[in-house]
C-alpha cells in the first residue's frame, strides 16, 4: 500500500502529529538497513511519544510471533527479543527507541543488566550486540560487580574455592574490551576498575588470565593481578604479571620466585627469570632476617624444598630437580651461602645435584673444604674419594701460582679426610664381621640347644 492510498482512507483530518509518524513507519519499512534514520527518529521523538495509535510495522514483522505487540518493548522483552535471534539490524532499532523514550536498558527492579548480557553473549551477532549496548547506556561495570559479589559471598572470599560460580560472566569482557571504544577507555582511565569492582580477584579465582590479557589496559591492573595472584598463591597469575611488565621493586623482591619454587612450577619461575628477576638474592625480603627460611640464597632454598619434598611424588621430584637446574642455568651462584648448596646436597648423598653443582662451578674446597668433611663424616667413601681428587684438583690449579707451602698444607688436610674415610670404612667393617660372628655364635649355640 502507499503512501497516498493510505491517506485516501484516513477518517480523520491529517496533522503534522499524524502523518510524521507514518512517514517515518513508511521509510523504515522499505528501508534496507533502518538504524541510519535513527538520527531522524530523535528530532521527531515528541511527536512520536505523543502518538499512541503509532504501530511500527517493520518491528511485528521481524521479530518472533510469540513476543508482545508493543510500540516500546520492556526490559523483559527486549531480553526475549534477544534471546530468540532477532536480527541485529532490528534489534539496534528496539534499543533506539528505547534510548530515544529515556528507557533504561536495565531492570526496572534492581537496575541488573544481568539478564540481558547473559542472552546477548549467545546471541550469534554478540561482537556487535555488546558495543552498541555499551554505546547505548549498558553499564558493564555494574554487571561486574553484582557477579563479583556473588563470588566473593558464595566462597567466603575466595576460602571455598568449589563453591564459586559456575557461569561464565567474564568472557563478555573479552568482546566489550576488544570491540567497545567506551568500555577500553574507561578501563585505561580507570585505575582502580579491577580494586573497586573486585576483577582481580574474580581473574585470580576462576584462574581466567586470558580475560586479565584483554582488560588489562592499566598498569595497576597488572599489579592488582599480581597481588591478588600472592594472595592465592596462583604462580601463573605471577608468571603472566612478569611477562606483562613489572618494575623493579617487583623484579627485586623474593617473594615471587620463593612462591614459584615452594610450588614447584618450573615455567612460571622460567617466566619471571627471563623478565628480569633476580636470582641471587635472599628468599627472605626482611634485611634483618634474610636466613629466616634456612637459607640466604633462593638456589639453596630450592635444595631444601627438593630434600623436603623427595618423599613425594616422582613428578614432584622431577620439577624440583628442574627448578634447580633452571636456576644454575640462568646464572644463580653455585658458591651461595659460603658453599651450602653443595653441602647439603651431599649431606643428603645426592650424587646427580653434587655432580650438577661441580660442573656449575661449585668450589669443593669452599669454607675449608666444608663438603669434603661432611662425606668423610657420615661415611660417604665413594664420595669423598670423588670429593678428595676434584679438591686436590682444584687445589693444583689453585696453588700453581702460590707458595709450595700453601699447597702441601691443603693437600694434608685432604690426605687426612681420605685416611678418615678409609679407616672409617674398615671400622664400619670390622663393626659388620664382629656382628655377623656373634650372629653365627647364636645361632650355633640354638643349634646345640
Amino acid at each position: 500500500m502507499s503512501i497516498h492510498q493510505k491517506n485516501t482512507q484516513l477518517t480523520f483530518s491529517p496533522t503534522l502529529q499524524t502523518i510524521i509518524p507514518e512517514i517515518l513507519e513508511s521509510i523504515l519499512v522499505f528501508l534496507p538497513n533502518p538504524y541510519i534514520v535513527s538520527s531522524v527518529c530523535r528530532q521527531f521523538h515528541t511527536i512520536v511519544i505523543n502518538s499512541p495509535s503509532f504501530k511500527r510495522r517493520w518491528l511485528r514483522r521481524w521479530l518472533h510471533s510469540k513476543l508482545p505487540d508493543a510500540f516500546l518493548p520492556t526490559y523483559s522483552e527486549l531480553c526475549k527479543a534477544v534471546e530468540t535471534k532477532t536480527p541485529f539490524n532490528i534489534l539496534m532499532q528496539i534499543i533506539d527507541l528505547q534510548k530515544l523514550c529515556n528507557k533504561p536498558l536495565a531492570s526496572s527492579s534492581d537496575g541488573s543488566v544481568t539478564k540481558l548480557v547473559d542472552v546477548v553473549i549467545l546471541h550469534n551477532e554478540s561482537d556487535q550486540l555488546i558495543p552498541f549496548l555499551i554505546s547505548r547506556g549498558l553499564n558493564m561495570k555494574k554487571y561486574v560487580e553484582y557477579h563479583t559479589s556473588k563470588d566473593i559471598q558464595r566462597t567466603k572470599e575466595g576460602i571455598n574455592v568449589d563453591n564459586r560460580l559456575r557461569k561464565d560472566y567474564l568472557s563478555p569482557l573479552i568482546i566489550a574490551a576488544k570491540k567497545s571504544m567506551i568500555f577500553s577507555e574507561q578501563l585505561a582511565f580507570t585505575k582502580d576498575f579491577f580494586t573497586s569492582t573486585e576483577l582481580a580477584f574474580a581473574i585470580v579465582l576462576h584462574e581466567r588470565l586470558d580475560v586479565a590479557s584483554s582488560v588489562a589496559f592499566n598498569q595497576q591492573h597488572i599489579l592488582d593481578i599480581l597481588d591478588e595472584s600472592v594472595d592465592r598463591q596462583y604462580t601463573a597469575g605471577i608468571g603472566w604479571a612478569f611477562q606483562q611488565g613489572v618494575g623493579t621493586v617487583q623484579k627485586n623482591n623474593p617473594l615471587y620466585l620463593r612462591l614459584c619454587i615452594e610450588k614447584a612450577d618450573v615455567e612460571s619461575a622460567k617466566i619471571l627469570i627471563n623478565s628480569g628477576a633476580a636470582i641471587n638474592i635472599s628468599p627472605s625480603n626482611r634485611a634483618d632476617d634474610p636466613s629466616i627460611y634456612g637459607a640466604t640464597s633462593l638456589l639453596e632454598f630450592s635444595i631444601q624444598c627438593y630434600f623436603q619434598n623427595y618423599i613425594g611424588e616422582e613428578a614432584n621430584r622431577e620439577a624440583r630437580k628442574k627448578m634447580i637446574r633452571l636456576f644454575l642455568d640462568s646464572g644463580a651462584d653455585p658458591n651461595s651461602d659460603d658453599g651450602r648448596p653443595l653441602a647439603l646436597c651431599v649431606t643428603n648423598h645426592d650424587w646427580e645435584l653434587t655432580r650438577l653443582l661441580i660442573q656449575s662451578g661449585a668450589d669443593v674446597n669452599r669454607s675449608n673444604k666444608w663438603a669434603v668433611r661432611i662425606a668423610t663424616d657420615c661415611g660417604y667413601k665413594d664420595m669423598a674419594k670423588v670429593l678428595y681428587r676434584k679438591a686436590r684438583h682444584s687445589h693444583s690449579d689453585e696453588f700453581t701460582t702460590g707458595t709450595t707451602s700453601n699447597a702441601s698444607n691443603a693437600s694434608n688436610v685432604v690426605k687426612g679426610m681420605v685416611r678418615k674415610v678409609s679407616m672409617l670404612g674398615k671400622s664400619v667393617a670390622f663393626r659388620r664381621k664382629s656382628e655377623g660372628e656373634v650372629n653365627h655364635s647364636h645361632r650355633r649355640n640354638d643349634s646345640s640347644d
